[in-house]
C-alpha cells in the first residue's frame, strides 16, 4: 500500500508533515530517493508550472510508501490557477 508514482497536475503542492515518519520519495535519475523530514513544509513543482515556465522549473515524479511501524500524517495543499476568458 502507499501512493502510486505520479507528478502533480497543478502549479504547486505544499505538504506539511505533522510527524517525523518518513515515507515520501522522489525519482531522480531513475532511482527513488527518500525525502528527509522537513519541519515546516515540502513544496513540489507541478506540471502546470513546468509548462508555463517552459521547463525552467521541473515537475517531479514522487510516491509515498507505508511505514509498517509508525503512522505518517501530513496535510496537502494544492495551488493552481484556473482562468477562462
Amino acid at each position: 500500500m502507499g501512493l502510486c508514482p505520479h507528478s502533480d497536475v497543478q502549479a504547486l503542492t505544499m505538504l506539511l508533515q505533522v510527524n517525523e515518519t518518513l515515507g515520501l520519495q522522489i525519482k531522480k535519475n531513475g532511482a527513488w530517493i527518500p525525502v528527509s523530514y522537513l519541519r515546516n513544509a515540502f513544496v513540489n513543482i507541478g506540471d502546470i508550472l513546468e509548462v508555463v515556465t517552459d521547463g525552467v522549473y521541473k515537475s517531479i515524479e514522487y510516491r509515498a510508501i507505508v511505514n509498517e511501524d509508525k503512522q505518517r500524517i501530513l496535510i496537502a495543499t494544492f495551488i493552481y490557477r484556473y482562468h477562462t476568458d
